[in-house]
């Protein structure tokens, strides 16, 4: 019987990592919380996770890689470990936007609480943050937006699930877990397992992570 693996890599935060699982479950993961080490680890994660678990690249239905926004170092250094590996698309290559990832994780949580929207906050340069809000379900309702801390403190986040690395800086009347401020490789997983089941897969070489390298500290909206 086939088994439909997916590879998931996270790089667009301080930790890198990988999880590997078929579409209904998490089979194993792994992370290193070392800043600034993506290009001399995550290969290496990937190699020994593979030896580990004796599987072969063969043997991965679909790649998935975090696409930002995030560390332009470590999106760039993901991108390319899972161009590499796709490359012939063979295997495939799944696009994680990173908000939708910490949405998703969170909707089952907000599905509890049945409140009406998810905000993510991811933060950018000093006192800036991406906000992106998302229905209960995690579906996207407004696309991520660049907004200072002042501007975000104004936002009517109460009685509203709150995750993402920047979370932790608005607590307030809202709802917030620990576990979803901080991406791990199954978040990226768990968004794959669904894009995988509707077949949403993309070039190899046409991806390009969402650096946002061109942002300047003005209230703007994403570019895809």
């Amino acid at each position: 019987m086939k088994i439909n693996r997916i590879l998931a890599i996270e790089s667009s935060g301080i930790n890198s990592g990988i999880a590997i699982g078929t579409i209904n479950e998490l089979i194993y993961e792994t992370s290193l919380y070392l800043r600034h080490s993506h290009d001399e680890t995550l290969a290496y994660q990937i190699k020994q996770t593979l030896e580990f678990l004796n599987l072969e690249i063969s043997d991965i239905e679909a790649v998935a890689v975090s696409s930002g926004p995030g560390s332009f170092t470590g999106l760039r250094v993901g991108s390319a470990i899972a161009k590499g590996i796709t490359f012939g698309e063979v295997p495939k290559l799944i696009d994680v936007p990173t908000m939708n990832s910490f949405a998703f994780a969170a909707s089952e949580f907000a599905n509890i609480l049945d409140v009406k929207s998810i905000f993510v906050i991811i933060p950018s340069n000093k006192d800036y943050y991406f906000v992106s809000e998302h229905n209960k379900s995690g579906n996207l309702i407004k696309e991520p937006i660049l907004y200072s801390k002042e501007d975000v403190q104004k936002m009517n986040l109460d009685l509203n699930v709150v995750c993402g690395t920047g979370a932790n800086d608005f607590k307030g009347n809202n709802y917030q877990l620990s576990e979803l401020n901080r991406l791990t490789p199954r978040f990226i997983l768990k968004f794959a397992q669904l894009k995988y089941v509707e077949k949403e897969f993309v070039k190899s070489e046409l991806f390009k992570p969402q650096y946002f390298q061109d942002f300047k500290p003005t209230q703007k909206k994403v570019d895809k």
